[in-house]
């Protein structure tokens, strides 16, 4: 296709930037790329078509309206193509969402995520033609909230994430931060999506599964606002130890999964992980950032007193407890009990593709995983990768053998009395 390059502002989403390519009928294609490039749509003669890579949601959508800058529409669920409404405009002048035809083609995930795409991608781009217009992202400090250190965002919108209400078919992912996170999430989410992976590449896993305790500077959006216009059965995230959790989740009786991961190796890759995220607290050196870590004084608080408090929890409510020494072992085992505690049964064909998918040989190079997307003046990944190594015994590298002793003294003084066991290599 003979390209002729410019840059016009979208009449449907009045605050994207698109690049476009002429086509020989005169209409508009868009040429969209990432997510985070926030290209979107363009028009003439009342015909927008909007086109996304593997990052984005949408894979090719064309709706006609009344206007020029008419209400872009959907088509229904329908793999293939379909015609119909999404019921609902978005930035549209056009004005009524009965107005107008759409098709859809190659869109599996069905028309709510291209409402819940659009609407973020509206929300990110907040009048702006890209992250440059940004003002360089600052370090955090971390505020006590009940005596637990938070990030000071967090803090600051602490009665509205309280305020949450959670729903009863809500799923929770809770974890210490750098415990196994994006993995559980991934391999949560192929489970939902019966090993699918083209499922799993309609969208980033952050999009995908919001961050409800994480309130990142504008043009970025909530993961409160994210879930909020969520359909459900939701799958949300959380850092949070038990005693800041919404009290949603008690009184729903929601489905939770804690990954816990042991002590050593959750120290050091917290640590890089505060020293390639600008929006993370200055970890100092490594001696300085394992005193902390120690003394609880990070964010989300001790890791001692959150997996204990999470151990202690699934006495009482629906906690699915795992280990990530556990699921390097043997991930197909770990994968059939996440399954059985969904209520599914899957084929031992469906739980090897699901192995192969969440490797983390093959998560670290998968756009959709690796937050590749984050603008590195925030995930400064030539500091250390989002996805560092993935292995059980790393911590051998980093600690020396008085910290290592240091190290198994407290786990015996603050987790001796309990039934928590953690390997430190396999």
């Amino acid at each position: 296709m003979a390209q002729e390059s410019s840059r016009q502002t979208c009449g449907c989403l009045p605050t994207a930037t698109a690049v476009l390519g002429r086509k020989a009928q005169g209409s508009y294609t868009l040429r969209a790329v990432s997510f985070a490039s926030g290209t979107a749509c363009a028009h003439e003669r009342g015909i927008c078509k909007l086109q996304g890579t593997s990052n984005s949601p949408v894979r090719s959508e064309q709706a006609q309206g009344q206007q020029s800058t008419g209400c872009l529409q959907g088509g229904k669920d329908k793999k293939g193509g379909g015609e119909g409404k999404l019921g609902r405009c978005i930035q549209g002048n056009g004005g009524d969402p009965e107005d107008g035809e759409a098709t859809l083609q190659h869109f599996d995930a069905g028309s709510t995520y291209l409402i819940l795409f659009l609407f973020m991608l509206h929300q990110v781009m907040d009048h702006k033609t890209g992250w440059e217009d940004m003002e360089p992202i600052k370090r955090t400090e971390l505020v006590e909230v009940d005596g637990i250190p938070c990030l000071k965002d967090t803090a600051d919108n602490w009665q509205r994430l309280w305020a949450f209400k959670a729903r009863p078919d809500d799923l929770l992912i809770c974890t210490y931060p750098k415990a196994g996170t994006t993995w559980i999430q991934e391999i949560v989410s192929m489970i939902q999506h019966r090993g699918d992976p083209q499922k799993c590449d309609q969208a980033p896993i952050h999009q995908r599964i919001p961050f409800i305790d994480l309130f990142p500077p504008k043009p970025f959006p909530h993961g409160l606002d994210e879930a909020e216009v969520m359909p459900s059965p939701r799958t949300l995230k959380s850092h949070l130890p038990v005693p800041l959790l919404p009290p949603s989740f008690w009184e729903q009786n929601c489905k939770i999964i804690y990954v816990a991961r042991n002590a050593k190796d959750n120290a050091v890759s917290y640590f890089h992980f505060h020293r390639m995220n600008k929006g993370m607290p200055e970890p100092g050196n490594w001696d300085e950032f394992l005193e902390n870590f120690l003394m609880g004084k990070i964010a989300w608080g001790s890791w001692f007193d959150h997996v204990r408090g999470w151990w202690e929890a699934k006495e009482r409510y629906q906690i699915l407890y795992l280990f990530y020494e556990d699921m390097k072992e043997d991930p197909a085992r770990e994968i059939r009990k996440v399954a059985q505690f969904l209520g599914l049964q899957l084929p031992d064909q469906v739980v090897n593709q699901i192995v192969q998918h969440t490797m983390f040989e093959n998560m670290k190079v998968n756009p959709m995983t690796n937050y590749s997307s984050i603008p590195s003046f925030i995930f400064d990944q030539t500091v250390s990768t989002f996805m560092r190594k993935g292995t059980v015994g790393d911590w051998k590298e980093h600690f020396t053998a008085a910290q290592s002793e240091w190290f198994d003294d407290a786990c015996l003084r603050l987790l001796g009395d309990s039934s928590l066991v953690f390997r430190t290599e396999l």
